[in-house]
This record gives structure tokens, sequence and C-alpha cells, in this order.
């Protein structure tokens, strides 16, 4: 494989004093990349930091967080919290939500994937954006590979220094790109609206569809979240993804059919770590209280028609009417235009769905879009296109 920068050397950090050595180093760098691996209920239970990969002019270093507590890890955070130091990063939302959750908010940040959009690019991940401006090929067999396992493989540490050798040069040739394309402060008001955002994570609970509710009774469905909730928790004590533990539709047949959990060790579907007597015994007495708790709450144990008034419905189709007309009269030409005159990505994240929708419900107006360059082409693209958009401004 090539490697544009040829004296790229990889340290494989475990030991606080190269931690430490590391960190210094950082402080001392205008620009670096990184990226960061992590399990989000793959293979352990949450959404867990695994491997932190950091680029710089002249080193790799790749910072196990397995090796370190929490507070030896503060002062590396720190560095991404630098507004003084530019972070390079490619399609970074997952990075930036488990940074949050870190307790560390990512200043000045520079997203090569987002960047490659602005710019029209046709396919924009990581090796296909390095491929077409080096002709060079990014290996990406490794990129679902296990990263909670220790050791790590010399395989997984290369694909994970290989995986940011490429960033800085991206960086000053995806910066030369906008400048040319004359989009360098709408990126720059794309990046300013990431670092200031709050990137929320929480572990999923509810596990219970829309085909549930026309299932179930209201009575079942409470017993059926209430197993779900006991499914977590247990996932939560064995440190493995919920799905692991038993599967959605294994939870939808015990309540269907509770009988089964008498013969809980011959049921197939179940984890080894629970498919034993002694937790036969807790999933029978907890799915009791699961039933008493029912029972207290005067649910009735037969599904319930939920229908909607005719006024009701009469909303709904003048919504979709409204929706309909608006989306064929005004934002679908305008969506054409923008198009064909600044890419796919621009179109559809000025105008997509949801935004057409909340404008035509009136919960959005074009003064309240968060990006100004957004705002400005639609109203501009508008204006040369003769169509009015004052009932949405």
């Amino acid at each position: 494989m090539l490697i544009i920068n040829k004296t790229y050397a990889v340290s494989y950090i475990t030991q606080t004093a190269d931690l430490q050595k590391c960190v210094e180093y950082l402080q001392t760098c205008t620009k670096i990349g990184f990226d960061l691996e992590f399990d989000n209920n793959l293979y352990t239970y949450g959404f867990n930091l695994c491997l932190i990969q950091i680029s710089a002019p002249k080193h790799c270093f790749l910072i196990d967080p397995y090796a370190f507590d929490t507070a030896a890890l503060q002062p590396l955070l720190a560095v991404f919290a630098n507004p003084n130091i530019l972070k390079i990063i490619h399609a970074g939302g997952e990075d930036y939500r488990l940074l949050h959750r870190l307790g560390c908010q990512p200043k000045s940040l520079f997203d090569t994937e987002l960047c490659a959009n602005l710019l029209g690019y046709a396919k924009t991940s990581l090796g296909n954006v390095v491929q077409q401006n080096w002709d060079v090929v990014i290996d990406k067999d490794l990129q679902t590979s296990n990263w909670t396992k220790r050791p790590l493989s010399a395989d997984q540490l290369r694909y994970a220094a290989n995986d940011v050798a490429f960033l800085l040069d991206l960086h000053q040739a995806l910066s030369q790109q906008l400048e040319t394309a004359q989009k360098t402060a709408w990126f720059a008001e794309e990046m300013h609206a990431i670092e200031n955002a709050t990137f929320e994570w929480s572990q999923k609970t509810d596990f219970i569809k829309k085909a549930d509710r026309d299932e179930f009774s209201d009575f079942d469905l409470f017993v059926l979240g209430e197993l779900f909730k006991l499914r977590n928790t247990l996932a939560e004590q064995i440190n493995k993804p919920a799905y692991q533990v038993f599967n959605d539709d294994f939870v939808r047949d015990l309540v269907r059919k509770p009988t089964q959990i008498a013969h809980w060790t011959s049921l197939r579907g179940i984890i080894h770590y629970v498919k034993n007597e002694q937790f036969q015994a807790q999933i029978e007495a907890a799915y009791q209280d699961i039933i008493a708790a029912a029972n207290a709450q005067n649910f009735a144990d037969i599904r319930t028609a939920k229908r909607l008034s005719a006024a009701e419905w009469d909303e709904i189709n003048r919504q979709r009417n409204d929706l309909k007309m608006a989306k064929e009269r005004v934002f679908g030409p305008i969506k054409a235009q923008l198009a064909q005159q600044y890419g796919d990505f621009v179109a559809n994240s000025t105008l997509s769905n949801q935004v057409m929708a909340d404008l035509v419900a009136g919960t959005l107006t074009i003064s309240n879009f968060k990006l100004s360059y957004k705002r400005i082409i639609l109203q501009q693209t508008a204006a040369q296109m003769g169509l009015d958009l004052n009932k949405y401004a």
C-alpha cells in the first residue's frame, strides 16, 4: 500500500509516560488528523471507545484507551478541545458523539467527508476521496473488525494507522478545492454548527414497534416493554449487546406464549450465559413481578382499536395535500435547480423532506435556517425562477 507521507512513524501507546510525551508533542502541532475506533452495541454493551488514532506531520499515535483510566486520558481529550489545533477527521458524526459522551466538545474541526459532499464528490468514503485525489487504494477490510479484543492484531494496528495517514494531505487538497469552488465560507458555517452542536447518546431500551401496537393489548405492551428492559439490564450485567442475549422476536414470543419460560434451558436463541436453571428462576420471578405491575395499571387485556375521528383524518389529508402541492409547484423545482447548480448534497440538505414538511406546517421559517448560506441560495434561486417564498419566510 502506498503511504503519502514517507516519514510516517507509528507508535502504539499503552504506557503513561509515552502518553504524556504524545500529548506534549501534539500540543506543539497546529493541525492533526484523528479517528476513533469504537464499539456501539456490536460486540459489547453500550458505546465504548476502543482506540484513538492521531496523525501528525511526521508521526502517528495509536493510543489504547483500555490501558488508561479516565483521568489519564483527560490531557489528551483537552487536545481535541483546544481551538488552536485544527483537527481533521473523515465522517466524524459518531466520533463527535463519543467525545461528547466522554465530556469533551471538540473544537476547530475539519470533516473531510462533509467537505467532499459540499464539493460534489459522487462517492465520499475515505477510500474513494483519497483515490480520486491520488489514485491510492486504502484497504478497508478491517472496518468492522472487533476492536474490543486484546491484544490488537498487527493487521488491525496497520489498518488503524493507515486510516489517518491521509488526513493532513486531504485537508490541504480539499481546502484548495473549496477555495476554487468559492465554498470556503459555506464549509466554515457547517463546521461551526457541528462544533457548537450537542451530540447526545443514550442506550436504546424501547424496542416496541408500530406492528406491536397493532397486535398487542395495552396490557401485553406493558409486559413487552418491561421484558425489553429486563433484557437490557441483563445485557449490561454480562457486557453483551442486548440482541445477543436473546433477540427481539424471542421477547415477543415470550409475551405470546409465557409458558415457554418453564422450558428455558431447552429454548433456542438464548445466549449461553443465561441459559441455565438459575437464570430461569430469576426470569420466572421477574415475569411474575411484571404481570403484577401490569395488573396494578388496570390495563384492558384486549387490543383496543385506536381510531382517528373524521375531523382528524380531514386535517391529516389537508396537510398531506398542502405538502404535495408545495413540493410540486415550489420546492421541487427549486430543489432540482439547486442540485444542478450546487450538487445533490447542497440541494438535499437545504430542502430535505423534513425541512419541506416543516416549512409547510409552519414549524420552520426560512429566516430561521441555522445556516445562512442555505437561506441565501434558497432565496436567490427562488427569485431567479420567479417563485414566491414569502409564505415560508
